[in-house]
């Protein structure tokens, strides 16, 4: 493979921010928030200036694109190749939840920002690095953290939010390939709990099986119940036919 144009791109983009300050990158972005069932999961990825320098023209680069855009096959591969350079040391990801009652008793807003400092509070440990916070003074050295979406309010950490990230940025497209692939790790070991609602296949989405699952079997407690008022009033009239 020879990397082409957009992926080319992808380093580039990243390499505008890194400086004599910010001498590495953390890109986050998250997996779930449309699904009806599960947590929302959030992906991190560090990388180092080093590491964009020695792979600039690695051909493997090319695995890496916004998750949405990888068949479940590619995205695997390209979570492998990761795996691989988070070996060799010039990049480290991390995944974290927000729980469904987190979405539930929040919203889901308040549980993907919830994910956001848990990933990142993991990244900190796994590269001793300290990140910029809202109310203390700069550290030199810290990492540049790039958010995919817009701007994330009253968060704990200082951050460049990025619209459509995942297509722009190396670190946050790496980022959304680390949360799909573990989300849907993870889905599949809870449809093996819950086979009822076909997890390992709709990975918690609304498709018609699911929707249909849910008015058959109600609701179990992995499904977001702030997500499916419609389908409970569908749930309760079925179950009030039920009784007659």
């Amino acid at each position: 493979m020879l990397l082409n144009k957009e992926s080319d791109n992808l380093l580039n983009y990243d390499a505008q921010f890194l400086s004599f300050e910010n001498k590495s990158l953390i890109g986050v972005d998250e997996a779930g928030r449309g699904a009806l069932a599960g947590p929302v999961a959030a992906g991190a990825v560090w990388i180092s200036a080093e590491f964009l320098k020695q792979h600039q023209q690695d051909p493997n680069i090319l695995f890496i694109q916004d998750s949405k855009q990888l068949s479940a096959k590619r995205r695997r591969q390209a979570f492998e190749w990761l795996q691989t350079w988070q070996k060799e040391g010039g990049l480290q990801f991390a995944f974290a939840e927000g729980s469904v009652t987190e979405i539930d008793v929040g919203n889901i807003a308040y549980a993907i920002k919830l994910a956001f400092r848990r990933v990142l509070e993991t990244i900190q440990s796994l590269t001793h690095l300290t990140l910029n916070n809202t109310t203390d003074a700069p550290f030199i050295n810290a990492p540049q953290v790039l958010i995919d979406g817009y701007h994330l309010k009253n968060f704990a950490y200082n951050h460049k939010s990025i619209i459509k990230g995942d297509q722009k940025s190396f670190c946050i497209a790496a980022a959304s390939i680390v949360a799909k692939v573990k989300r849907d790790l993870l889905m599949e070991q809870l449809s093996v709990c819950y086979p009822r609602y076909h997890l390992s296949i709709n990975k918690g989405y609304g498709t018609r099986k699911h929707r249909n699952a849910l008015v058959q079997y109600g609701i179990s407690d992995i499904h977001r119940r702030s997500f499916l008022s419609k389908i409970l009033s569908r749930v309760t009239c079925r179950q009030g036919e039920l009784r007659l």
